[in-house]
């Protein structure tokens, strides 16, 4: 490998303006392993600290003022998001809460703004129909003709029309077979 493709100059041509919380942000957090488990009841550091620490220091008030004192900052939070399984295994049951193709236009647009709107998980239909139509104004917005493609007939599982928005999906970004 060159010094041209050098993880090095990669990473400082990539934290520019946006520093290095962008950077990391964009690429490293994205591929990192799950920090709690997905069945887990907790799914934050902090409350992950305040159930370690609440017996023993009982009566200390809030300990996360106290770490802060310190200059010590607990923050991070698991989303539902991240411990979605994006695995397609049948399409007239899975693209009907509408989370998988939030992802899958997020993915082709570069505009994650689409899944960051999506609720997950998406349990009633309102919600998943809220997930549907959100992807398909991105992807109206991105150019793609959608036909006669309603969010409910995806949440309805009309394998037909789901069919026709992935191959219209397909023939918009020509994406080839290997």
């Amino acid at each position: 490998m060159s010094a041209e493709g050098s993880v090095t100059t990669t990473l400082r041509d990539e934290v520019t303006e946006a520093g290095v919380r962008g950077w990391i942000a964009e690429s490293w957090m994205r591929d990192a392993p799950l920090l709690f488990c997905a069945d887990a009841p907790v799914k934050s550091s902090s409350d992950a600290v305040l159930q370690l620490l609440y017996s023993s220091m009982y009566g200390e008030g809030d300990l996360l003022r106290h770490l802060r004192f310190l200059d010590y900052r607990v923050s991070h939070a698991q989303h539902p998001s991240c411990e979605y399984d994006y695995r397609t295994t049948n399409l007239a049951v899975d693209l009907r809460d509408g989370v998988r193709l939030c992802k899958l236009v997020a993915v082709m647009t570069g505009d994650r703004g689409v899944m960051e709107a999506a609720h997950v998980p998406a349990t009633a239909r309102a919600v998943r129909l809220r997930n549907v139509e959100g992807a398909l104004h991105a992807m109206a917005a991105a150019g793609l003709r959608l036909g006669d493609v309603r969010a409910a007939d995806v949440v309805d599982g009309d394998r037909a029309k789901s069919l026709a928005l992935l191959w219209s999906m397909m023939h918009h970004w020509q994406v080839r077979a290997r």
